[in-house]
């Protein structure tokens, strides 16, 4: 027995969308077909494999472009650009749903 099953517990498996190639345009579903990106991908998707096939009860949760008050990230430069300049370019190549950390 593991400890987590001792304590009737549950394990929550942190992933990201690095499980999906990018080409796809809209916001992915946890029932869209993964190919992953590069090594980090494939790692993520491994633990993904060996948590959700294990007996232990557990979930994974898939989170990208997380921003917080912390550190830099897209929202947090968005704004700064934003208030600094009179117009932004961005270029559309990368759909995401920030997601506050």
């Amino acid at each position: 027995m593991n400890a987590i099953n001792t304590v009737n517990g549950k394990l929550i498996h942190i992933s990201t969308d690095y499980v999906f190639n990018g080409d796809h345009f809209m916001t992915y579903k946890e029932s869209d077909p993964v190919s992953q990106i590069g090594i980090y991908g494939d790692t993520k998707r491994e633990g993904e494999l060996a948590i959700l096939n294990s007996t232990l009860d557990a979930m994974v949760i898939r989170t990208y472009w997380l921003y917080s008050s912390y550190g830099n990230n897209f929202v947090k430069t968005m704004i700064r650009l934003g208030k600094e300049k009179e117009s932004l370019g961005v270029i559309f190549g990368q759909v995401g749903k920030p997601t506050y950390a």
